[in-house]
């Protein structure tokens, strides 16, 4: 551990290089992953980035443009990226994100300034001389491919009253003209807190030494107090002790019965091997969309590119495929034929079927990369539990044994698709198991973690979500989040009653299970003619929302045709997930409720962002009926602490008003999304 921060910091002393940048990969990511441990800001980073790379970067001024895919970036010198103080960088970038609203919202092109051509990577190196900042706005390199780069920037300062004294020593930002930061003195109380002198460092071997010595003489006496309730302690008892010292230590690291050891390595294989699983099915999707232009972009996106012929055709062929593959294999396979995973855990044995899980993994695909209105997270899920079961059965373990595992996988699976172990594990506890005893948990949390850190932190994959800092303004502000609970608690009973309506409406039409799907297909493809936005998970839509605000008819319109789509992509027999579109409406709401605050209070309310991001949480807690898992999959997306008490009170209002409600099962109950799909 220490030779690798030793290595950490030698490469951070001189410039490196990063990429090539892939698919997916955003800069907000690659800014948390280059000069690791050196105490700089991710926003001076992405700063210090844009303006070292201006041709990696349409437009070369803005970081919330694209990114050039297979680019490789130009990463400064730690002393180059903290020229601009951490304040100064965190102006700009709210200031660039602002400019890039009004660009989105008037259509106008953005104008960069000249650059000077004596900076090197548009700041200057001069210590203590005043530092221009100035931004490198060379021609961009031509490219046919670019990534959709969504960044997380902080919060627009809102109009209003000053938080606090102004600061002389560091610059504002003119939006028209270049800015110059002045070094921070050494006297500011911000960093005088942070100066002083690291302490005294033992060497490597040393701590080694002690640490392994310390352990043993643990060990030893903790076997020598076993050993004395039976026996004294012998030379030959001494001896035996030392050689079951290493069985000793592994003991150690479990609590509870010894059965449950073997279950937390397999847990521990489950989170991997469901990591791997999503990361094919992930891959598989957007093999699937390359065949009609898709490269890297996300479905709504190629949509809206799409001519409107293919719009309306593509998703009824994906439908048509989708059911064949249901009717003509699932229905032919023998033997059992359980898929249900909270089936299988709640009242099943843990037994789930590996060819009927793949038969419907695969008519997920095809819905899915054909733009049908669901999440993929439902089929990732499913392969994760299907992996878990397989590998318990292979393992040998017991019924109740199994089934639990059978839970673990199934946190694994969540948790890969949305980066939020703790709420896939809050998630699986709360609707699943009915428990939260640390027994029934701790595989759980196990899986859940490794298969996180498997995807997103081994595989690079990004966070499902660009979520913007959080901010509230006021107290009283916590009234208007009350209100958005009220809002998405009578709005989630609809959109559960339209999934099942629209459900059974299909169930009665006179056609087998092909041409049902062949026709939910057709309709979404009829909404995206209008409204490409429904195609998909929506994650791009989400992001655009969150990042730079639609007027209020855009919202309501794709609000609506999204809760449409989703309803009959499902209703229709697709196999999918529902949790995804339920945050898509969410936000929607949030949104739409944030712009009508805006339009009303327009001084001293947060972003729309905030309220956006708030009705993710409501509308998922009124929709299952989860509100500890919904607070917790929010809080963990952010990453932000000043988000729990107006999340925690719209999360908790939205789900005592949806189970008031008493006609409307949520969405878990009796499985009910995945009984919609079963083919008849």
């Amino acid at each position: 551990m220490l030779l690798a921060v030793w290595v950490a910091f030698a490469n951070a002393a001189t410039e490196q290089e990063y990429g090539p940048i892939r698919s997916g990969e955003t800069l907000w990511q690659v800014a948390g992953r280059v000069h690791p441990g050196v105490g700089l800001d991710r926003n001076q980073i992405m700063l210090a980035l844009l303006r070292a790379n201006p041709d990696a970067f349409t437009p070369s001024c803005n970081v919330n443009g694209t990114l050039r895919l297979g680019a490789r970036l130009r990463v400064p010198t730690p002393d180059v990226i903290g020229a601009v103080d951490r304040q100064t960088a965190r102006e700009t970038i709210a200031q660039q994100a602002r400019t890039w609203a009004d660009h989105r919202h008037d259509g106008r092109p953005l104008d960069c300034a000249p650059v000077d051509s004596n900076t090197a990577g548009g700041v200057a190196e001069t210590p203590g001389a005043t530092v221009p900042t100035v931004i490198d706005t060379s021609p961009p390199t031509p490219t046919s491919a670019f990534v959709p780069l969504p960044v997380q920037p902080p919060t627009p300062v809102p109009a209003g009253p000053s938080s606090g004294p102004e600061q002389p020593q560091r610059a504002k930002v003119n939006p028209d003209a270049p800015v110059a930061v002045r070094p921070v003195p050494p006297d500011d109380p911000e960093q005088s807190r942070t100066l002083l002198p690291p302490g005294a460092r033992a060497p490597a071997w040393l701590l080694t030494a002690l640490t392994i010595g310390l352990l043993g003489i643990a060990l030893i006496r903790w076997e020598q107090v076993q050993l004395s309730r039976t026996a004294h302690l012998t030379p030959t008892a001494a001896l035996a002790a030392a050689i079951t010292l290493p069985k000793r230590a592994v003991l150690l690291l479990a609590l509870g019965p010894r059965d449950l050891h073997l279950l937390l390595l397999l847990a521990a294989v489950t989170g991997v091997l469901g990591a791997l699983v999503t990361v094919v099915f992930r891959e598989a999707i957007d093999g699937l969309a390359s065949l009609y232009g898709g490269h890297g972009s996300s479905l709504a996106a190629m949509a809206v590119a799409l001519p409107a012929w293919q719009r309306l055709l593509i998703p009824a062929l994906g439908g048509l495929i989708a059911g064949l593959i249901l009717q003509e294999i699932g229905t032919r396979l023998r033997g059992r034929t359980t898929t249900d995973y909270m089936e299988a855990v709640a009242v099943g044995d843990g037994w789930i079927s590996i060819r009927q899980s793949l038969v419907r993994a695969a008519s997920s695909l095809f819905t899915v990369a054909s733009g049908g209105s669901i999440g993929r997270e439902g089929a990732m899920v499913q392969l994760a539990a299907m992996v878990a079961s397989a590998l318990g059965r292979l393992s040998r373990l017991p019924t109740d044994r199994l089934r639990l595992l059978v839970a673990a996988g199934a946190a694994a699976g969540l948790a890969a698709a949305y980066n939020a172990p703790l709420a896939a594990t809050i998630f699986v506890a709360e609707i699943v198991l009915g428990s939260i005893a640390l027994e029934y948990i701790g595989p759980v949390i196990v899986a859940a973690v490794i298969a996180s850190v498997t995807v997103h932190d081994i595989f690079g994959y990004a966070p499902a979500y660009a979520i913007p800092e959080f901010s509230l303004v006021s107290d009283w502000e916590l009234g208007l989040f009350l209100v958005l609970g009220l809002a998405a608690g009578h709005l989630a009973p609809l959109f559960l009653q339209l999934l099942e309506r629209t459900s059974r409406l299909f169930a009665q039409m006179p056609l087998p299970l092909v041409g049902r799907m062949a026709i939910g297909g057709l309709i979404v493809g009829a909404i995206s003619v209008y409204e490409p936005q429904v195609w998909g998970k929506g994650y791009s839509v989400v992001d655009s929302v969150l990042l730079a605000p639609w007027a209020w008819q855009a919202l309501v319109t794709v609000l609506v045709l999204k809760m449409l789509a989703t309803a009959v992509t499902l209703g229709s027999g697709g196999i999918g997930g529902a949790f995804t579109p339920t945050l898509f409406v969410g936000a929607m709401l949030g949104a739409l409720f944030g712009t009508l605050v805006h339009a009303l209070l327009p001084v001293g309310t947060g972003p729309v962002s905030a309220y956006a991001v708030v009705g993710m949480g409501a509308m998922l807690a009124g929709t299952t009926h989860a509100p500890l898992m919904s607070i917790l999959m929010i809080l963990e997306m952010t990453m932000d602490y000043q988000i729990v008490l107006p999340l925690m009170l719209a999360v908790v209002i939205a789900h005592y008003t949806a189970v008031r409600y008493t006609g409307v099962r949520p969405m878990y109950a009796e499985s009910l999304l995945p009984r919609s799909a079963t083919p008849a």
